[in-house]
């Protein structure tokens, strides 16, 4: 599978777990203990793993655009 679908995909899934994050932190108050928990705390460790997958596997355009010296510039 290539990287750039790997990355449709993953961004998907990352869009729908911040949603899960808003609304479930929004309904806590109505939403049983143990499923609190279930969606909120369990998606949030599906989240940052995701984000972290989603930084590896961009690493490269992030080392281009803020870790690069910039060539002709003077301040």
């Amino acid at each position: 599978m290539k990287k750039a679908n790997v990355l449709k995909a993953l961004n998907v899934i990352i869009g729908i777990l911040m949603l899960n994050q808003i609304v479930t932190g929004l309904l806590h108050e109505h939403l049983a203990e143990g499923t609190f928990e279930f969606l909120h705390i369990g998606s949030g460790i599906l989240l940052v793993t995701g984000t972290i997958i989603h930084l590896i596997l961009n690493r490269t355009w992030i080392k281009a655009v803020y870790f690069s010296k910039k060539m002709g510039t003077k301040a």
